[in-house]
């Protein structure tokens, strides 16, 4: 994997050491409850600016949730920035309690969770897709195993295991191009710091993408 992580000490604070992530994380079920989060990256060879973006939503009636864009500091490809993308979405799940605000959601639309419900349809779990096989390769199997690139990356491979082992289980797809995410990646690329933008409202730069997924899902 051609990926190069140079100043990831400003993103790191955890270290602990985790088993590393196997691919049973794959086994997921058809909870109508289990989130969606899905990450894009955008990068601008001509000015060497990259960003990340995401959206959390629920898996079958696509309610919005939350949504985030992060300007990067250093990033070489794509497929580096849809994986601070993960990285971010994961942060952002943790700081912002994604599940409270989301049962805070289904009972503005009368649906209430009880605790039995909950443990039946494994509430709470986050289904992560992405539009990068290398960027859920890395998340699954770790480093690369060439020298040149092991030393740099280690740090953030640790710091996914950490956020991905606190926070329940996830879920980790390769599901292609999703317009929804892209935007929010894309708004990052405009933003000034490197701040992460929370949005907890859809944007309007965004609006059009997901009319656009749910009249897809309810023709299919």
């Amino acid at each position: 994997m051609d990926i190069v992580f140079k100043r990831y000490k400003d993103y790191m604070r955890a270290h602990a050491s985790h088993n590393l992530m196997t691919r049973n994380l794959l086994k997921w079920n058809q909870s109508p409850w289990l989130l969606r989060l899905n990450v894009s990256g955008a990068y601008d060879p001509s000015s060497g600016t990259a960003a990340c973006g995401g959206i959390f939503r629920d898996k079958d009636d696509d309610r919005f949730v939350l949504g985030f864009s992060v300007k990067l500091e250093e990033c070489w490809s794509i497929d580096e920035a849809e994986i601070w993308g993960i990285y971010h979405g994961m942060k952002i799940a943790r700081k912002y309690d994604i599940w409270g605000l989301y049962r805070d959601i289904l009972r503005q639309n009368n649906i209430r969770i009880s605790l039995g419900i909950a443990r039946q349809h494994d509430f709470g779990k986050i289904r992560v897709e992405s539009g990068s096989k290398k960027a859920i390769e890395f998340v699954l199997d770790g480093c690369p195993t060439a020298t040149s690139t092991r030393q740099h990356c280690f740090p953030l491979s640790q710091e996914l295991k950490a956020l991905t082992s606190a926070t329940n289980h996830s879920y980790f797809f390769y599901t292609g191009h999703n317009g929804a995410a892209d935007s929010f990646a894309k708004f990052g690329l405009s933003m000034r710091q490197q701040a992460a933008s929370i949005f907890s409202a859809c944007p309007s730069f965004c609006q059009n993408f997901i009319l656009k997924e749910r009249y897809m899902l309810h023709v299919t």
